[in-house]
């Protein structure tokens, strides 16, 4: 099933990152936040509820939002141009999936979403290869409230076709991000700062092509709350 949804006019986003690395570094890095911000920023014009997503995914009603391109299967789902959000509040929680990088001779760019209140409003994090590969986490808010929580380089660049396991944890305004199996998130960090404490999550929001697949929202055990003191 394919879905393609024309865009609204995009509002100016301005975003910060530090890098000692040369120009050509920090235009790439932009153009990613720019085409995350316009993914989110433009209405999804339909809810689908759970038949936009494969079976055996959580059911919901998802919400498309970006110029959008998707293509599901039995068990994955591919996401171009765009994100799906179900945006019920899910609490205190953990979600979790694997995905990949379906396009040769790219970066790798895998993107999510946690505590999506609307359009403008949510926590995203990312897994980037390229020049500078690392693993990421931001707050997305509306009249300048945005703000980088945490960018992790990592000891490896991600590769094309090969599967990456993320899994990200919040406890009220307290976020854990893990890669792959790891026991130790890569990013652990409050949001003191203007933050909010419920919203739904989200899968993609990038311009190239991601196929995820086990996508888990799960309760957190007495164990993993106490991890979070």
């Amino acid at each position: 099933m394919s879905i393609l949804l024309s865009p609204r006019a995009l509002r100016g986003v301005c975003c910060r990152k530090r890098s000692p690395l040369v120009a050509t570094s920090r235009r790439i890095f932009l153009k990613t936040i720019t085409a995350l911000f316009a993914s989110f920023l433009l209405v999804g014009a339909t809810v689908y509820g759970g038949g936009l997503m494969p079976p055996n995914f959580p059911p919901g009603n998802w919400r498309s939002f970006g110029r959008i391109e998707v293509t599901t299967s039995a068990d994955t789902v591919t996401i171009a141009n765009g994100s799906v959000a179900d945006l019920a509040p899910a609490g205190d929680c953990a979600i979790s999936f694997r995905a990949r990088a379906v396009k040769e001779n790219e970066p790798v760019q895998i993107w999510g979403a946690i505590r999506v209140k609307d359009r403008e409003s949510r926590y995203v994090f990312g897994l980037r290869g390229g020049l500078e590969p690392q693993i990421s986490l931001a707050r997305y808010a509306a009249d300048g409230r945005s703000r980088n929580l945490g960018c992790v380089p990592l000891d490896f660049v991600p590769e094309a076709g090969k599967w990456y396991r993320i899994r990200v944890a919040v406890v009220g305004r307290h976020f854990q991000v893990y890669l792959n199996d790891e026991a130790l998130p890569r990013i652990n960090i409050t949001d003191d700062q203007n933050g909010w404490e419920n919203g739904g999550v989200a899968l993609g929001g990038g311009w190239l092509p991601t196929e995820f697949s086990d996508f888990k929202v799960s309760s957190l055990t007495e164990e993993e709350v106490a991890g979070f003191k």
